[in-house]
């Protein structure tokens, strides 16, 4: 097999500041036709123009405290006419809907100690689930042939019976829900494990000596509670408990692949999308398209490490609601990473990312003398490499110097993408919390 034929990528998945801030709940999204939409109904946006004197800010927010209500979010800058009127434009997100009493009598007052006072109005964002069951109602739709994925790559598209198949275990997928008590179980065909039994030793071959050491650590603990050997296919329902005991995380079976912002916006809730089926059993090492070894054997056992979990929680925190044009930069941040992304560990490059340790070719190209190595930097990936080849080797991969390094530059540039609200995940109920009055409104890239 050529080192160019790779295994297990996912070329479509890629898919500010809070200030006081309190618990502020999102009321649920709905449905409305083939279109959703929600609307946070609980709070108010002020932009308040003090003059510049001493005391006026605490003055202004003693009248928070006055009535009882929490500020969930503020900043300040220079008035248009600063030079002229030494005054500077507060803008203030708090608790509370006009009708309230309580933010009347707080915009009443303000009003009288301000140059000037604008209510502002609500902000139209992309849609984005706003609870852990709004994921039930995405997934509906995924990209296959015609979309990227060349039909001469795929072995499957042309065999009737894999064909048939895939759909059987794609409409499992479907009808999920992640009410249910367990993820569905799939009793793997004699082909279906031969592909495993052929990918899964040899590709445990390389780890030892190409893979960090926290995938090393888990693969131990996933041969020892999550079914991985090498005559079984491990099961996603015993993966997903073992990460929500571990990490918090979950996996969602899920028919093949999905838009950015779905496979995103799903991240942000700790839970991440994995298929169930196969690759082609002619083709063993090689799939062009993610299927269930890519998924657990790339992507698992890295979800079960709190650091490597943070780096695709950030990312899809930053995805929630966020201008389409960011879209494909947190694609090529995610891919350069999380799929390929390659750390110092003892002074040696080692693997964590799923697209490299799921592939023979990359396992191979990627510790060799071909590609080029380019210092981590999350605005340089995001700005300057949106476009990467599916279907061949990375020409070149990412390397940070430790994992300290990834995440503070993946969480600086999740930090500067400009938003109407800052969004917080609640571990407890399962819901993002925003700080501001939005409207999610449903649109094609959503």
């Amino acid at each position: 097999m050529s080192p160019a034929i790779k295994a297990g990528k996912r070329p479509f998945c890629m898919v500010s500041e809070m200030s006081q801030s309190t618990q502020a709940h999102t009321t649920p999204s709905v449905a409305l036709n083939s279109k959703k939409y929600f609307e946070t109904t609980d709070k108010t946006s002020l932009i308040v123009t003090l003059k510049d004197s001493q005391g006026i800010l605490n003055k202004a927010l003693g009248v928070f405290d006055k009535y009882g209500v929490c500020l969930t979010h503020i900043q300040s800058k220079p008035s248009k006419f600063y030079k002229k009127t030494k005054a500077y434009d507060f803008y203030l997100d708090f608790e509370g809907c006009y009708e309230d009493e309580s933010v009347r009598n707080i915009i009443s007052d303000l009003s009288k100690m301000s140059k000037h006072l604008t209510l502002c109005g609500t902000p139209q964002v992309p849609w984005f689930p706003t609870n852990l069951y709004d994921l039930d109602s995405t997934g509906k739709e995924i990209l296959g042939e015609g979309t990227g994925i060349q039909e001469a790559d795929h072995p499957g598209f042309r065999d009737e019976v894999y064909k048939s198949r895939r759909k059987y275990i794609s409409d499992i997928a479907y009808k999920y829900s992640l009410r249910d008590e367990e993820i569905p179980r799939i009793e793997y065909t004699d082909d279906e494990l031969g592909v495993w039994q052929h990918c899964y030793p040899k590709l445990k071959k390389h780890f030892q000596k190409n893979a960090v050491k926290e995938y090393n650590d888990t693969i131990k603990q996933f041969e020892e509670h999550c079914g991985f050997a090498e005559d079984n296919v491990p099961q996603l329902e015993d993966i997903s408990q073992y990460l929500q005991n571990t990490t918090g995380w979950r996996i969602r079976p899920v028919a093949g692949l999905l838009s950015q912002r779905e496979f995103f916006n799903a991240l942000a809730f700790k839970v991440f999308h994995s298929t169930q089926y196969i690759r082609h059993h002619s083709v063993p090492e090689y799939t062009p398209e993610p299927d269930l070894l890519h998924e657990v054997i790339g992507h698992g056992p890295m979800l079960a490490n709190e650091d490597y979990a943070e780096l695709s929680h950030m990312i899809g925190l930053a995805s929630l609601g966020c201008p389409d044009k960011y879209l494909p930069r947190l694609g090529a941040l995610y891919w350069f990473t999380i799929e390929f992304g390659l750390c110092m560990e003892a002074g040696q490059r080692k693997a964590y990312g799923a697209g490299i340790l799921s592939s023979f070719g990359e396992l191979d190209w990627c510790f060799s003398d071909g590609p080029k190595f380019l210092n981590l930097d999350a605005e340089d990936v995001a700005e300057n490499h949106r476009d990467y080849p599916i279907s061949t080797v990375q020409p070149y991969y990412f390397v940070s110097d430790s994992w300290a390094d990834a995440r503070e530059t993946i969480r600086q540039y999740c930090d500067s993408i400009p938003r109407a609200f800052n969004v917080f995940y609640n571990e407890e109920s399962k819901t993002v919390e925003v700080d501001r009055k939005i409207k999610g409104i449903y649109t094609e890239s959503t």
